[in-house]
């Protein structure tokens, strides 16, 4: 699969700036030169926070510490930028640059590793249900930011995770609900994302209407 170049990059990222978004999530490699991409993307959205997910592919502090230092006057974060199997690793280059370094973590037990080595400056949390909460308490405890991290979801259960974000106070790293962009219908009779924002409802359940001449369309029998 072919990666945007600089070009590309710096589009979407005017793209998003221009439809109210404060941060953008892009996958990417050492081997895409980065650096390019992110200088293109600032020069076209100066206020826009970057978050880098490599999955690992930024390899070693070393390589990941020389592009940091390429990149460090913009707002970026680091999402797993290396091998996650080495928190001393992730302290080692979380020392080394004003990047904020963060970890995607499944477990309450990763998180409390985390916090005991001071690996990280943040904590991309993964479950969706009461765990999310409990991790995110952790995090809190030890001063660190969290976000929530999301699937390709419906309507409803975007609203449950941006209940269950509201409710976590270190949840201040902006949390992406990517479903209603890729579906076709959300499910719901008003939009959960509105000039880059999804403001939690305060009505009963949920707080949202279903629509429910959308269910019966979209409903697999």
């Amino acid at each position: 699969m072919q990666r945007m170049g600089p070009e590309d990059s710096a589009a979407t990222a005017r793209r998003a700036a221009e439809q109210g978004f404060h941060g953008i999530k892009i996958k990417c490699k050492l081997e895409d030169d980065v650096a390019q991409r992110l200088h293109a993307m600032h020069e076209a959205a100066p206020n826009l926070r970057i978050i880098l997910d490599p999955k690992e592919r930024f390899y070693s502090v070393e390589q990941a510490l020389e592009l940091a230092r390429q990149i460090e006057a913009y707002d970026i974060v680091f999402e797993d930028p290396i091998p996650k199997d080495d928190y001393e690793d992730y302290r080692r280059l979380k020392e080394g640059t004003s990047v904020l370094v963060t970890l995607h973590l499944q477990n309450p037990q990763q998180v409390i590793k985390a916090v005991n080595m001071r690996a990280v400056d943040g904590i991309n949390v993964a479950p969706s249900d009461w765990g999310f909460l409990d991790m995110a308490k952790i995090a809190e405890a030890a001063g660190l930011p969290v976000w929530q991290a999301s699937n390709v979801d419906n309507g409803p259960f975007d609203v449950f995770r941006l209940h269950a974000s509201a409710a976590a106070a270190n949840c201040t790293l902006g949390s992406d609900l990517c479903g209603n962009f890729v579906h076709q219908h959300s499910l719901l009779t008003r939009p959960l994302v509105e000039n880059g924002y999804a403001v939690v409802p305060d009505g009963p359940g949920l707080g949202v209407e279903l629509d429910e001449e959308a269910v019966k369309k979209y409903a697999v029998r």
